[in-house]
């Protein structure tokens, strides 16, 4: 073995190791369930489902004996591809393990394989930006040209760029066969233009309605000039304090002469219990003193009356407009009647 080869074989076990001795006690436990799941749908001819469990048990717990069985499954499964890479590691790994029939079984099944693998090339016209994915997982770059292994069946190639139109394609990859695809460059997205705006239609204005002309035999009514206003007559504001005066001297007046009639009816039932000599029983005595009290409010009442009764008198005679008629000289007296003879006395001339 040369050196070169050596060093990519301690690299590789390397890269296996290293991973393992991260695992914990949990993980290796895991790794063991899904291994023996993985070899018993391999002997239920399930290869679909197999080959998972048994690449998950190798993440947890790479071992060469998980890889030598996920690259059986591989095989089985008629993924030509990633059996021929996987036996390559197999070899690998147990020719440092000093595993001499492991490594030279891998070998002649990677060696079996080696031409049966379908190629891919793509053939690539760079465009700014330019991302190509095969079945959705993207292509480094530097494998752009190069004949890819790829297992047989569906191939999807994704060639994108922003600003560009997307780039499809898909191909049928056979055993022992080795496809072209070319990816032109992308062409650029078109760039909308904006929709041209149509003028504003002008809105017609309103034609104005002919005026109707008027009939020659029909002349416009002559315009009717307006009423005059008129006021009734206005009274003189000194007529109505007339009246206002003269009633009350015409109410208060009624008022005296009732209470002169009432110190007159008093003073008959005071004679009734009083004798000569004015001695009065208690009724008497009661009597005399309401019709002296009744007398002298009539007496102020009267006075007070009249006195009104003359001024609203006067107030109408000196209104303006009201024809002034000659008062005739009134003289008038007021005095309580004698005590016999109970009662008012008005004398007057007018």
């Amino acid at each position: 073995m040369t050196t070169i080869t050596k060093l990519a074989c301690a690299a590789l076990l390397l890269s296996l190791a290293a991973p393992a001795a991260a695992q914990t006690p949990e993980d290796k436990a895991t790794a063991e369930a899904l291994f023996k799941e993985g070899r018993r749908l391999m002997d239920a001819k399930d290869y679909p489902q197999a080959c998972p469990k048994l690449e998950a048990s190798q993440r947890l717990d790479p071992a060469v004996g998980t890889l030598f069985n996920l690259a059986a499954c591989y095989e089985l499964s008629l993924r030509t591809a990633s059996a021929f890479a996987t036996w390559r590691q197999v070899e690998n790994l147990a020719g440092l393990a000093k595993q001499t029939s492991r490594q030279k079984y891998a070998r002649d099944k990677a060696n079996a394989l080696e031409s049966l693998v379908p190629k891919v090339v793509l053939e690539v016209t760079p465009t700014p930006g330019l991302i190509i994915k095969r079945n959705g997982v993207v292509v480094d770059p530097a494998l752009w040209g190069l004949p890819l292994s790829v297992d047989p069946g569906a191939i999807s190639i994704e060639a994108s760029a922003p600003g560009y139109v997307t780039f499809t394609a898909a191909l049928q990859a056979a055993e022992s066969t080795q496809s072209k695809v070319a990816i032109p460059a992308l062409v650029a997205e078109p760039v909308a233009s904006p929709e041209p705006t149509s003028p504003p239609t002008p809105t017609p204005s309103p034609t104005p309605s002919p005026r109707p002309t008027p009939s020659p035999s029909m002349a416009p009514p002559a315009a009717v000039p307006p009423l005059p206003l008129t006021s009734g007559p206005v009274r003189h504001p000194r007529r109505k304090w007339a009246y206002v005066v003269g009633g009350v001297g015409l109410v208060t007046l009624g008022a005296g002469v009732v209470f002169g009639l009432m110190a007159r009816s008093d003073w008959s039932t005071a004679e009734a219990h009083c004798d000569d000599d004015i001695v009065c029983d208690r009724t008497g005595y009661d009597a005399a003193t309401d019709a002296q009290s009744a007398a002298t409010l009539s007496t102020v009442l009267v006075s007070v009356g009249a006195a009104a009764t003359v001024g609203g008198l006067v107030l109408w005679l000196t209104a303006p407009g009201v024809r002034e008629m000659p008062a005739a000289a009134a003289t008038s007296s007021l005095r309580p009647a004698a005590i016999g003879d109970l009662g008012l006395v008005w004398r007057g001339a007018f």
